[in-house]
């Protein structure tokens, strides 16, 4: 929550298909940015949690149609983490094409933890099937790269009543 005096300031960039987020630099904070895209047979969800991020920081979140892509960019962030320069952040994956509904996070111990100037990489026109693990690229522009991991999720059904 912003108080009085704070500023926050968000961009749209790439026709809409993503936006910067610049957080108040006087408050420490865990921006939650969320995108997706709807496709002609469903479409895909994305949310980063910043978990650990100083006030200040810069992050980028764009899907990325022509190659498939959702990525996040830490380029503007400086993490807290223990003074490291890392931060951690959560990361969502929800697909839906046709009635079927797949779900993917990377939290808790799966988090991911990368440092300022890294992208993470989400190649969702190649997901995994369901159930199966989904691979998140990690590093920075050109190399080299790492690879973690969001994991599947069951879905629950709540009642309509």
């Amino acid at each position: 929550m912003l108080a009085p005096g704070d500023h926050d300031l968000i961009a749209f960039k790439n026709a809409g298909q993503g936006f910067v987020y610049h957080s108040d630099p006087h408050h420490d904070l865990s921006p939650l940015l969320e995108t997706g895209i709807q496709l002609p047979n469903g479409g895909y969800g994305f949310g980063v949690l910043a978990v650990g991020v100083k006030g200040g920081s810069q992050l980028t979140a764009v899907v990325d149609k022509k190659d498939g892509q959702f990525v996040f960019d830490t380029s503007g962030t400086t993490g807290a983490i223990t003074k490291s320069g890392y931060a951690g952040y959560v990361l969502t994956v929800l697909r839906k094409q046709g009635k079927d509904i797949s779900y993917w996070v990377a939290t808790n111990e799966h988090a991911l933890v990368m440092r300022r100037g890294e992208l993470a990489i989400v190649d969702y026109l190649h997901e995994p099937a369901t159930g199966q693990k989904l691979k998140v690229t990690i590093g920075k522009p050109g190399g080299p790269y790492r690879t973690q991991y969001a994991y599947p999720q069951a879905l629950t059904k709540s009642s309509s009543g």
